[in-house]
Formats: structure tokens, C-alpha cells, sequence
């Protein structure tokens, strides 16, 4: 988590005072989230959404880590659960399914449309 926070601060300029506020906790408390003593709340993970909305930052699919682009490390037909927003959880096979399918849409369309795509 504590990436997606230094991201959120690099990006908007602000600081840790600042990041602390609008998160709703001390500097302290964002101190012990860096050094992993502790977790921020669902509440403090919900602020950052909805300050990185504000800042024009897109929060990423899976708001646990960072916002990074890389591909989810999980297997193909994995039991692990995905928390992808506010405590909500999806099974990484209905992930990936979903991801495939997509993937063979865009090529049906591309077909449909000549590669304009």
C-alpha cells in the first residue's frame, strides 16, 4: 500500500502533512504504514481513492499495492480471492476468464473492422 500512498504524493505535490489530512490520519500512523507496523483502514484506503479521483490520478484495479501496470502474479485457475475495492473480493480464475474473453472480443472486433482497432 504504502507505494500507491509516495505515488499519490509524488503525483499531486502534496505532502505528508497534507496526505495525512486528507486521509483522515496522523503523519505518524502513515509512518508506521511505511515502515509495514501497521495496515491503513478501509476508511484511510477509501480517502486515498477518492483523493487520487481529485488529484486526477486513476486508482488502480487492485487498490491493496501499487499503482503500477504489471499483470496480476496469480496462476491461471488459482483459489486466491483479489480484493478489488472497499473489502469487495473476486476469485483470480473469474479474473482471468474474464481477461480472455476480452482479449478474444478485441480480435473479433478487430476482424469485424479491418485492424482499425
Amino acid at each position: 500500500m504504502w507505494p500507491r500512498i509516495e505515488n499519490y504524493m509524488t503525483r499531486s505535490g502534496k505532502t505528508w502533512a497534507e496526505t495525512a489530512k486528507a486521509l483522515g490520519v496522523s503523519t505518524p500512523a502513515m509512518s508506521q504504514w511505511k515502515t509495514k507496523k501497521t495496515k491503513p483502514s478501509k476508511k484511510a484506503i477509501f480517502r486515498l481513492e477518492e483523493a487520487e479521483r481529485a488529484a486526477g490520478i486513476t486508482p488502480p484495479l487492485n487498490p491493496v499495492e501499487s499503482s503500477n501496470s504489471q499483470p496480476l502474479p496469480v496462476p491461471l485457475g488459482s483459489k486466491e480471492k483479489l480484493n478489488i475495492s472497499h473489502g469487495v473480493t473476486v476469485d483470480a480464475k473469474d479474473v482471468r476468464s474474464a481477461l480472455k474473453a476480452a482479449k478474444e472480443l478485441v480480435v473479433a472486433l478487430e476482424k469485424i473492422l479491418g485492424g482499425e482497432m
